[in-house]
This record gives C-alpha cells, structure tokens and sequence, in this order.
C-alpha cells in the first residue's frame, strides 16, 4: 500500500489548472508597448551612468587594509572585494535585462503596428519576442526585424567571426574557448580562448550607451607578451523602413581601420534592396554592392567602385514556367544532336 501524501492539499492546490479557464486574449496597446520599451531603455542608460560611483565600494577597502594590516583587516577587504563583484555582476546583468525587456515590448509593438493596435495577439508573439527559438515568428512582424538575440550577436562574436575584419593578425591560429567567462567591473564580459600552441586570445563584449556593442580582442603569445590587439565597433538603427548596420574596425591605436555597411530597406509593395557596403579608414565606401529585388519579381545586382563607376551589372527576369517536356525533347539543338551521331564524317 503506498504512503499517503500528507501534503495532498497543497499539491492539488499547486497543479490544478482551473484557473486557465477565465483567460481573456490579451490586447495590445502599440503606443504603450513602445513608450514602455523606451523607459526600459532610459532606465538601463541612468543604472549604467551611475555605475561608476560605486568604485568607492572596491577603492576605499583596498586602500584602508593594504600594506601591513592584521589578517582580520585582510579577511575583510577580501570579503569586501568579492561582494562588490557579486554587486558589479548583479548590474551588469540587470541593465541586460532591461535593454532585453526593452526591445521585446518594442517587438510586440512592430509585430502588430500594421493592425488596429487592439486586436487580440497570440502569446507566441510575446515569446518570439523574448527570443523563444520555438516560437513562430507573428506574421505581421516587419521583414527588417531579424529575430537575432542579444545572446545570438554575442555568441557569433565569440566564435571568431569578425575578427579578421577586425585586423587581427593571429585569425589563421585556431583558438578554443575556455569557457570561463569574466564579469568586468566596467559591466562588459571578457572571454579567453586557447591556441593549441599556447597563445591566448581575450575577448570583451561591452554593450554601448545608446545601443550598440565594442568588441575588443588581445591576443598573447605563450609567455604573456601582448602580440596583436584590435577592436570592432558594431551598431544598428532603423530609419522608416530601413536597417543600417555598420561595423568600424580599430587597430592597436584606437586608429579606425576600414569597416562595413549593410543597409536593408522594405518596400511596401514587398520589395526588398540591401546594399553592401566595404569601408575605407576615412569611413568612405571603397566599393558597393546593391542587390535590388522588385516586387514583381525582377532582380538587379550592381556592383560599384569607390568612385561610382559600375563594374558588374546582372538583371534577372521574371520567374518563367520554363521549358516543357516535349518541347525539349522536339527541340533544334536535340535535332542537331541526334544528326551528329548518325552522320558518317569518314573520321
């Protein structure tokens, strides 16, 4: 005989589901939704501006226990230390919460902006904008919103991709992660990578005020000896209907190196431009690629220099419903084949 639950109330009171049965369709109200992402945004920027005053927290025990101090002052400067750590990574994470908050309410806001504003919206549109991978995607979200997460640009940073844009000298070596991320008292996140043959590669992701990340790579040779450092500047706006990303890349100096532009814009009509952009160290296009796709099906890539003279031009048509079965098989140059091999050239 089995036991008998002697908490039997409260499971039954913590799984039961009747309460699922009263939900209303949730309303959305656009002009909320993207005046509540903007107080995420300005409550993120004052957390971040006033960060710094909380130095004192690390500075003063530091400065009170050094030197020659009893070993309980050392204990406590120690304990101090870590806890101002913890408290740094606290609001590191916090501000990443709030800009993540931030730009979720404004994606609830752009999936549903071509609507009434109070139509009922489905829950998976509240997930999708929390970056739920299983969540479709709302179909009335704009095609300028891309779905990538914070945590998405993150990871492809930390993979590698980007560096060599970014005039790293050591792209060739492999470098693995250690895994062992670090929590910065600035908020930004170092991570360190291993080559195999000893070399080590850090990488610190600091988010910018106003938006945007910095990506800063060292890289050390096996006996510590900083060989190469660089960085990569990355920031995103949307203008009516366009997205402009544009990354600037930095040498040792903080010296602008060249860069990249990518600007994506949607027409109402369904059709689509993106533009490619490779930027020189004055910040002017070296060259430009602009990929043009018409609503009627049409396609027209060029291809430009520095100075605006085209060097590659396609024009694609529209979509064909191609060549029948029997009409290649009937048609001149299967005739033309067929002769070849039957004809006697007395070879």
């Amino acid at each position: 005989m089995s036991e008998e639950n002697p908490y039997q109330r409260e499971t039954d009171l913590n799984t039961r589901k009747d309460w699922l049965a009263d939900q209303k369709p949730v309303d959305v109200d656009i002009d909320g939704m993207v005046d509540y992402g903007k107080n995420m945004v300005t409550i993120r920027d004052n957390l971040q501006s006033h960060s710094g005053q909380l130095n004192l927290l690390t500075e003063l025990p530091a400065s009170a226990w050094e030197g020659a101090v009893l070993l309980e002052g050392k204990y406590m400067r120690s304990q101090m230390m870590q806890n101002y750590g913890e408290l740094r990574q606290y609001i590191t994470y916090l501000g990443t919460a709030l800009t993540n908050t931030g730009m979720a309410a404004q994606t609830i806001a752009d999936a549903y902006s071509s609507t009434d504003g109070w139509s009922a919206a489905s829950l998976d549109a509240v997930r999708f904008a929390f970056g739920d991978a299983d969540a479709p995607r709302p179909p009335g979200l704009p095609p300028f919103v891309t779905g990538k997460t914070f945590w998405d640009q993150y990871f492809e940073n930390l993979s590698g991709e980007g560096q060599d844009g970014a005039g790293n000298e050591e792209g060739e070596k492999k470098f693995t992660d250690t895994g062992q991320p670090i929590v910065n008292p600035d908020g930004s996140i170092t991570h360190s990578s291993v080559a195999p043959d000893g070399s080590v590669q850090l990488m610190t992701t600091q988010m910018l005020p106003g938006g945007g990340t910095l990506v800063t790579y060292v890289t050390k040779d096996p006996s510590g000896k900083v060989i190469s450092t660089s960085s990569s500047k990355t920031t995103t706006v949307v203008r009516d209907n366009s997205t402009i990303t544009t990354t600037t890349n930095y040498d040792a100096h903080g010296k602008p190196t060249g860069g990249s532009r990518q600007t994506d814009t949607y027409g109402g009509d369904g059709s689509h431009s993106q533009t490619d952009e490779e930027l020189g160290a004055d910040g002017k296009p070296s060259s430009r690629t602009v990929d043009q796709q018409n609503a009627d099906g049409t396609r027209q890539v060029t291809e430009t220099d520095g100075k605006g003279k085209v060097t590659q031009e396609l024009h694609t048509g529209q979509d064909t419903q191609g060549v029948s079965t029997s009409d290649a098989l009937n048609s001149p140059s299967k005739t033309a084949l067929e002769e070849i091999k039957q004809h006697d050239y007395g070879i």
